[in-house]
């Protein structure tokens, strides 16, 4: 039993006896060391919790011409974003530095130097999972700075305890990420089992004893010799019906984003909203059974159709290409745009490098192979079949996933306030 005493910590409450809470100022100092005369190149970025190394000559992302300006950082300093805290609520927004390196003046780089900055590195992790640095502060606040967090309470265990702490959450962490890893693997093989389901469905047929014939274009090969290679605009109509600046503040509708469009042909989840709350983008209003086409960040493969009813109306983001199918099946589509073949024409027609984009008058360009209306149906009806099965694997796997996730935020915060003895399990 572990005796305790009140933190006086609304977000912690009790901790062991002997414990202590001092303010963050008295665990270490901010680091100032500024990179004046660019001698150090080891770039570093904070990138999902975790510090990671960068090539400073990389075209990728945006970069100063000098950094000059940079602070330069060693292993065991703390790193926190503390920016754009009202519009990302999401991020992990600290990490422990491994590297001699440096790393943008925007960050906020802490070295502890009477705390083991492993345990404080943890003890910030469940600070950062419970939203504890949104509250810093008064009002409401795009950042913090070293002075609205030098007095943020920190838990401080004796040092040995502190040690023995950090040591069971790598070790029982490290398990964890070994079984998420697994799982990810998983999800990875699913993923291209049902991607190579669909290209081979949608090129080849159900029939391997069908005839095939070449089909004159070297990355899609043979197809079935009754099917046709049809550029997609003699196949659909160009939705382009927008909202008009005149529509009333109280229009509600469901808003579809890219990143609301999975890989997998489906539309999973979108917001509802109201016209004058809407970003500039939500212009395209598209309807049932349209398929939609990401046009722009095409390297992320957004192909989904419009849910087939709804009593509010779906606009989607104007970053998509809204096809309404005329002379093909609408489930058929759906899985053709996401085949293998169809979507690296997409890349390699699309221009530019960070935000990959295509014209819709190109996208429509591109062939697809095409059966006869009842093998349409056929193949959708049995690739929603098939894939109802990979999907329900890929649930379980995601559902583990999260649940091991959850495990490791329930760990961090149960070591690092006092709520279970780490010692004997060293």
């Amino acid at each position: 039993m572990i005796e305790t005493k009140d933190s006086e910590i609304e977000w912690i409450g009790p901790v062991p006896v002997q414990w202590q809470v001092k303010p963050l100022f008295a665990t270490g100092n901010q680091v100032r060391a500024r990179n004046s005369l660019g001698q150090n190149a080891n770039l570093l970025s904070l990138s999902y919790g975790e510090i990671k190394e960068k090539d400073i000559d990389s075209t990728e992302g945006l970069l100063p011409e000098s950094f000059d300006t940079y602070q330069e950082i060693k292993p065991g300093d703390l790193v926190f974003r503390f920016t754009d805290l009202q519009n990302d609520k999401r991020s992990l927004r600290s990490a422990v530095n491994s590297y001699s390196g440096i790393i943008t003046s925007a960050y906020l780089a802490f070295r502890p130097n009477k705390i083991d900055s492993k345990y404080l590195g943890y003890l910030m992790r469940f600070y950062d999972t419970t939203k504890v640095f949104y509250s810093m502060g008064s009002g409401l606040r795009q950042s913090l700075k070293y002075a609205d967090v030098r007095r943020m309470p920190v838990l401080l265990p004796p040092m040995g305890e502190q040690k023995a702490i950090a040591t069971f959450l790598d070790r029982e962490l490290g398990q964890i990420d070994l079984l998420i890893e697994r799982e990810q693997q998983l999800l990875a093989t699913l993923g291209l089992r049902r991607q190579a389901l669909i290209t081979s469905c949608v090129t080849k047929g159900l029939d391997s004893d069908t005839d095939m014939h070449p089909s004159d274009v070297s990355w899609l090969g043979n197809i079935p010799k009754h099917w046709n290679l049809t550029p997609l605009k003699y196949l659909v109509g160009l939705n382009v019906t927008t909202l008009s600046d005149g529509t009333p503040d109280d229009f509600e509708f469901n808003y579809i984003e890219i990143s609301d469009v999975t890989k997998e042909a489906g539309v999973s989840s979108w917001s509802r909203q109201r016209f004058d709350d809407a970003p500039s983008r939500a212009r395209r209003r598209v309807e049932p059974g349209d398929v939609l086409v990401s046009t722009v960040r095409t390297y992320l493969r957004a192909v989904g159709m419009v849910p087939p009813e709804n009593e509010i109306p779906f606009i989607a983001s104007t970053g998509f290409a809204a096809l309404s199918p005329k002379k093909i099946a609408a489930d058929f589509l759906n899985f053709a745009l996401t085949a293998e073949h169809f979507v690296s024409q997409v890349e390699a027609a699309s221009t530019g490098i960070s935000y990959p984009a295509i014209n819709a008058s190109d996208l429509v360009s591109i062939s697809i192979p095409v059966p006869p209306a009842h093998e349409q149906e056929e193949i959708a009806s049995y690739l929603k079949e098939k894939l109802a099965r990979l999907d329900e694997l890929v649930s379980a796997s995601s559902r583990a996933i999260d649940l091991l996730r959850e495990r490791k935020s329930t760990l961090i915060s149960a070591a690092v306030t006092g709520k279970i003895e780490v010692r004997g399990k060293n």
